[in-house]
């Protein structure tokens, strides 16, 4: 038994840890034991574990991340980690979601993925068994990016769904299979039942066989299926992506906080913040992105002309060619009038069902100012 804590409870194994329910002893309070099956047996893999511990344990303060409270390694060479204690997982039972809950959860799980990948750390393991539920009913991510950076493997089993195609053929680990995972699990959780078109789609290039045609990072994932809240009529929830004041603030992710969205004092917060870092930006710049959005196209960007589309499929790739972009420019997509993407390549895939018709228009955004919007132009899915 660890020094500590009381008699642990064996509650279960997973494909590399086994997990234990015990009490701490100073201060009191139920916690959970994790321990990885395999024992570290080199210097580098101990330094290793205590550089992947002491990065989730920076990402835990996510509201949707499990508390890591303590991290070390067992006598017998075993490395373990103690967490908050939940009540179960969003898989068991059957349980099954409704739309409106499994688009919330997306969003909040997305965030949390968001910021496990900005502090460097691949999870490696998103799948239901690994979203807890806490006592007071609220879901976290359970930290898995330990085994992965020690260069611990699974062996995928044929049941798996959620784990990537290219990592169960041997490739390794990164953001696109966590967006896959995020994926696969949303839609294991609606139980069979068919999603709404707005969610199908994007599901759909979220577990695409293709890495390159998933989402580029669990934001972008996060904005899409907000956009499919407010194409369903549901209330948006909150991004809650941590904002360190020395990253870009993305556009997509100003449009998105805004201050009327639902959610409550988080969010609100959130908003808050945003708005403030965006002045500061604005202001070190001499632009600011929000004006970019309410005045009209900037003399001397570039405009998008000749949008164009090629269906096959249950896929629609629009493409246009360059008119000339500097260095930090980029293409700001928008897709029937939703929520604006930010695109380094002059093309982009969406993801239909049969008869669905989308219409995408392109601007050139040159640090947050705007160029002429090309013309929209619509597509249909073939049948």
């Amino acid at each position: 038994m660890l020094p500590g804590y009381s008699t642990a409870r064996f509650h279960g194994s997973g494909e590399l840890v086994d997990v234990y329910g015990a009490e701490q002893l100073s201060p009191r309070r139920p916690v959970l034991l994790t321990v990885l099956q395999q024992p570290l047996t080199s210097d580098e893999e101990r330094e290793r574990f205590r550089a992947a511990a002491d990065q989730m344990a920076l990402v835990s303060a996510h509201p949707s991340v499990l508390t890591v409270l303590q991290a070390s390694v067992a006598v017998d060479g075993r490395p373990y980690i103690v967490s908050e204690r939940c009540i179960g997982n969003i898989a068991e039972n059957g349980r099954v979601m409704t739309v409106a809950e499994v688009l919330a959860l997306g969003v909040r799980i997305g965030s949390a993925l968001e910021t496990l990948h900005r502090a460097g750390v691949l999870h490696g393991g998103v799948r239901p068994p690994h979203l807890l539920v806490t006592p007071y009913g609220s879901v976290v991510l359970a930290a898995s990016g330990l085994a992965a950076a020690l260069d611990l493997d699974a062996v995928p089993s044929p049941e798996d769904v959620w784990t990537a195609p290219e990592v169960r053929a041997g490739g390794a680990l990164d953001v696109a299979a966590d967006v896959h995972g995020l994926g696969a699990t949303l839609r294991s959780m609606l139980g069979g039942e068919p999603a709404p078109a707005p969610l199908r789609r994007v599901l759909d290039r979220a577990t695409s066989h293709d890495p390159g045609r998933r989402h580029g990072s669990s934001l972008e994932l996060v904005l899409e299926l907000r956009e499919a809240q407010s194409a369903l009529g549901h209330p948006l929830t909150p991004i809650e992506v941590a904002l360190d004041g020395t990253r870009p603030i993305d556009a997509r992710v100003l449009a998105a906080l805004h201050p009327e969205d639902p959610g409550g004092p988080r969010g609100m917060r959130l908003a808050s913040w945003a708005l403030l870092a965006a002045a500061v930006a604005a202001i070190a710049v001499g632009a600011s992105t929000f004006a970019a959005l309410d005045r009209g196209a900037d003399v001397g960007i570039p405009a998008v002309e000749g949008v164009r589309a090629v269906t096959d499929g249950g896929s629609i790739e629009f493409s246009w060619d360059d008119p000339g972009l500097e260095e930090g420019d980029r293409f700001q997509a928008r897709l029937d009038g939703g929520v604006p993407q930010l695109l380094d390549a002059p093309r982009y895939v969406v993801e239909v069902v049969e008869g669905e018709t989308v219409c995408l228009s392109v601007v050139v955004n040159r640090d947050g100012r705007l160029g002429e919007p090309s013309e929209p132009h619509c597509a249909a899915s073939s049948s």
